[in-house]
């Protein structure tokens, strides 16, 4: 005698995944018809843009991945930009005009210059105002010495900063502050440098 089957049953035998997901529904899953079944739920995530995303899709995608970080648009606040939107023009460089240079005359760096400024110069392998980067391991990494100007009295000074190492002015240590003048050669680590002044009695920024 035949053994009537369901049609469940019958597709269980040819099929028995399709019985497993009827008997164990996802309720997290959409079938045909249910709800729009087309838009996608916004998670608030960003999408990361892929090679398989056109040039605008791409380009809308980066946008939302970067919104919120600076920009180069002078309106956004952003890094420093000039009128046109490009990073330092426009910039005013009597903000911070040269008065001076340091000549590298021997050992690492040798024939480059370093501008000084207004003030206090600090000189240092890998900080400060004037940064002597050139791999002299004898030159301490930031205030091996001070170079100043004062604008008021139109003369150069020289000390030693806080380093253990010490500085030479024509071939002498220098112990405390001395006058700076033009041609003495300075001394720090390996480097030897001329002293080069541009402002002073004869000239100062202050008459122009």
């Amino acid at each position: 005698m035949p053994i009537w089957k369901s049609k469940k049953n019958r597709q269980a035998e040819s099929n028995p995944t399709v019985v497993v997901q009827d008997l164990f529904p996802d309720p997290n899953r959409q079938t045909a018809g249910e709800g729009s079944g087309t838009t996608p739920v916004d998670t608030g995530t960003d999408p990361v843009p892929s090679s398989r995303t056109g040039r605008e899709g791409t380009q809308v995608g980066w946008e939302r991945i970067n919104r919120g970080r600076p920009t180069n648009d002078p309106q956004s606040g952003g890094p420093e930009s000039g009128s046109d939107g490009h990073p330092g023009l426009g910039k005013d460089h009597m903000d911070n005009p040269v008065v001076g240079w340091l000549v590298i005359v021997d050992g690492p760096g040798k024939g480059s210059s370093h501008a000084l400024g207004y003030q206090q110069n600090h000189i240092g392998r890998t900080s400060g105002r004037v940064i002597l980067d050139f791999g002299d391991r004898k030159m301490s990494n930031s205030n091996h010495a001070v170079v100043t100007y004062d604008p008021k009295s139109r003369r150069w000074y020289i000390k030693g900063g806080d380093s253990i190492n010490l500085t030479y002015l024509d071939g002498e240590p220098v112990l405390e502050t001395k006058e700076l003048l033009e041609g003495q050669k300075i001394g720090m680590g390996d480097t030897e440098l001329v002293f080069v002044p541009f402002c002073g009695s004869e000239f100062d920024w202050q008459d122009q």
